[in-house]
């Protein structure tokens, strides 16, 4: 009887593609949610930009009318 010497390599090569497919799911749900956080803040940046000209086009010269005008 031949006795098999135990290769770790081998063993780590057979988990690795047989959970290549799970990896490769994975890496795709990340990027689709990158792509969400992506979206979001470019839609956080231009709500900023279209209102942040008109609350400063009230120019206030106090600092309570400057709280004031961003709190409403």
């Amino acid at each position: 009887m031949t006795d098999r010497i135990f290769d770790a390599t081998a063993l780590l090569e057979t988990y690795r593609n047989a959970l290549a497919p799970a990896f490769q799911a994975q890496q795709e749900g990340v990027k689709a949610l990158e792509r969400l956080a992506r979206y979001q803040y470019a839609v956080a940046g231009d709500y900023l930009v279209s209102w942040l000209p008109s609350r400063l086009s009230s120019a206030p010269r106090s600092a309570s009318s400057c709280a004031a005008a961003f709190r409403n």
